[in-house]
């Protein structure tokens, strides 16, 4: 869940209001947040470094102001901002207006984006918007540049899907080689050879000549993780000012210090280049509404002209961005009081709680019972009537919706599968793990290079992943653990970290051997790909690798599972009884003499359901983890198919 984190005096500043802790906590529930934390910069790094009070000399030059961590929903892009957040809690509130945004010089814009058709195929649009006249302190830029990095990180997926840049448009005019089309701009791509330019917060010249670019940022670990998305191209995207001869950015790794905006800025021309066209119309929607606030004429923003040389995909081939246009829908207020499951009386109370959530109010029908409402562009999540009728619900109050009987049909019992899963995951709670829910995709390179793996036919490829971080299901739990892990690792040992969930495997019989053929219903012939439960562990503590205690808890797990170990059993009792054995594993992901293989021996027959072993060193090194540990992981599908 995205998280809003901002200094409470400035929140409290931008409302217009202060508030206790108690009645912010309150404040939020019923606004659909959650305040998760209260904290301060000095505190968050004591946490994050496993500092003490008494040792805390490396933390006295940061802030003990208080932050609000407030948790927002994944798809309210508009309150990762202390500004957006601001605007929606006075409209809740009933302090201020909804704001009216406006698009200034629509019919006549007064800039120009020239789109060449060389950027076809590689990041196709570009939507832009200029903020004329707005007025920045420390707070509010710092938030601006915050807020842009949120959007970069969800929304555009890390750049994948949409990346912006934002330039100082006084600096970009009185540029002297700019001076007759200081009001046009050019977006394509050029031989990597012919790029040349300052980066932002760089003092020297990135070549991007060769492997220039790489090797600029090869030490920066927050800008070389997006030089990949280009560094395989043979001409690079920038964005030119009218004379082309200035870079003002290189989408999607960085803007050129000619043109960075700083506090004292006054007019921001944005560009957004991306291969989806939604994606950079949201983004840019998100920041204009956002911070058109401290424009000089507050809520406004200037248009620019986007002219595309070729046709575009979607048949673009000019518009005037960015779009604030309303999104118009109507809801039933039969359908609102049963679903949410209350009694409100009409239709312009309905109307009312419509207006605490951002929504115009278009038109009130008392005769049919419905609310006409025109949703603003800031309010990106608003697809179809459920969201309203689920702001409907958030203005009416989750605290005033009584609990009613419902009645439901079907059969709602707990299968044996989700029984035993939720048992095991209290057990492993309780041996000290701490449970996780990690991506259910991952790249190629995760699921198999970087595992030391091979995919013999496997897992199940995305036919047209849009990001390389999603290209196939994983086919093990070890990836997105491993990730956590990496993601954690400045937290002080031990780390004990579990997850129960599924993988998703092919029918055939490398992942399902031919004694399971019949009992799992895999058809070999007619090959599909089905879901299997796994449980993972991973164990990692200082001056040892974890093995013994990761083997404990893997017998632990089986004897909770009911299955005996197979020497335990005369030869009789092996020939009908599910039992298991530890033999010699050959894992690519575990120390070659540190791997155990788990044998389920159903009706005598040996069944490969998993392993453990101390992860190798080449696995760990790809993850940047830096000390040893030891993984578990079982199908437990084949284990329960005898509970069912």
């Amino acid at each position: 869940m995205p998280t809003l984190a901002v200094v409470k005096d400035y929140l409290f500043q931008l409302i217009g209001k202060t508030y206790t802790d108690d009645q912010f906590t309150d404040l939020c529930f019923e606004f659909g947040v959650e305040l998760d934390d209260i904290t301060s910069e000095k505190e968050m790094y004591m946490r994050e470094q496993g500092k003490t009070s008494s040792d805390a000399s490396a933390a006295d030059k940061l802030s003990d102001e208080v932050i609000y961590k407030i948790d927002t929903p994944a798809n309210r892009y508009d309150l990762l901002s202390a500004e957006g957040m601001a605007v929606a809690l006075k409209v809740f509130l009933g302090t201020m207006p909804l704001p009216a945004y406006r698009v200034l010089n629509k019919s006549a814009p007064l800039y120009t984006m020239t789109v060449e058709k060389s950027v076809k195929n590689v990041r196709d649009y570009v939507i832009c918007a200029v903020l004329r006249n707005i007025h920045f302190n420390e707070r509010s830029y710092n938030s601006f540049i915050d807020f842009q990095e949120k959007l970069h990180s969800g929304l555009a997926r890390r750049r994948t899907l949409a990346s912006v840049g934002t330039h100082d448009l006084d600096v970009i005019q009185n540029t002297p080689s700019n001076a007759a089309t200081k009001n046009k701009f050019i977006y394509g791509c050029r031989p990597k050879h012919t790029i040349s330019f300052i980066p932002l917060r760089q003092t020297t010249v990135m070549h991007c000549e060769g492997n220039g670019l790489e090797e600029f940022f090869k030490d920066d670990r927050h800008i070389g993780k997006y030089v990949p998305l280009i560094s395989s191209l043979p001409n690079y995207p920038v964005v030119l000012d009218g004379s082309g001869e200035t870079v003002l950015s290189l989408p999607p790794i960085i803007n050129s210090a000619h043109s960075a905006i700083s506090v004292r800025t006054k007019n921001i021309f944005i560009e957004c280049t991306a291969p989806d066209h939604q994606k950079a119309s949201v983004l840019v929607n998100q920041m204009v509404a956002a911070f058109s606030q401290f424009c000089e004429e507050p809520f406004t923003v200037e248009a620019v002209e986007v002219c595309y040389e070729d046709t575009c995909p979607d048949g673009t081939t000019r518009e005037v961005t960015p779009v604030l246009d309303e999104k118009e829908l109507t809801v039933s207020l039969e359908k609102v009081n049963n679903f949410i499951g209350v009694e409100i009386p009409s239709a312009a109370v309905c109307a009312e709680h419509l207006k605490k959530m951002m929504h115009h109010i278009k038109e009130v029908n008392e005769k049919e019972g419905t609310v006409t409402v025109l949703s603003p562009a800031v309010r990106s999540d608003v697809i179809g009537v459920s969201d309203i009728m689920e702001d409907v619900a958030i203005g009416y109050g989750y605290d005033n919706i009584e609990y009613k009987e419902c009645t439901t049909y079907g059969d709602v019992t707990q299968t044996a599968l989700g029984k035993v899963s939720q048992l095991l995951r209290q057990e492993m709670a309780a041996a000290g793990y701490v449970e996780l829910l990690t991506f259910s995709l991952c790249s190629r390179e995760e699921a198999f290079d970087q595992l030391g793996r091979v995919d013999k036919d496997t897992a199940v490829h995305i036919a047209n992943p849009q990001t390389i971080e999603f290209q196939v299901c994983r086919p093990s739990l070890l990836p997105g653990v491993l990730k956590t892990l990496a993601a954690n690792k400045s937290q002080p040992l031990p780390h004990r970290f579990f997850e129960c969930a599924d993988v998703v495997l092919l029918d055939n019989p490398v992942n399902f051997p031919p004694a399971l053929e019949t009992e799992t219903g895999v058809h070999y012939d007619y090959p599909g790909a089905r879901n299997q439960l796994h449980i993972a562990a991973i164990h990692c503590v200082s001056g040892n690798s974890g093995f013994e205690s990761t083997l404990a808890l893997t017998q632990h797990v089986l004897l909770k599972l009911g299955i005996p170990r197979r020497d335990s059993l005369s030869p009789e009792q092996q020939a009908t009884t599910d039992c298991y054995e530890l033999t010699a594993g050959d894992d690519g992901a575990f120390f070659p003499s540190r791997c155990v293989a788990v044998q389920l021996y159903r009706q005598g027959t040996p069944i490969h359901i998993g392993g453990l072993g101390v992860i190798h060193p080449n696995t760990l090194k790809a993850y940047d983890i830096t000390f040893p540990c030891s993984y578990m992981e079982l199908n437990i599908q084949f284990l329960c198919t005898k509970l069912n």
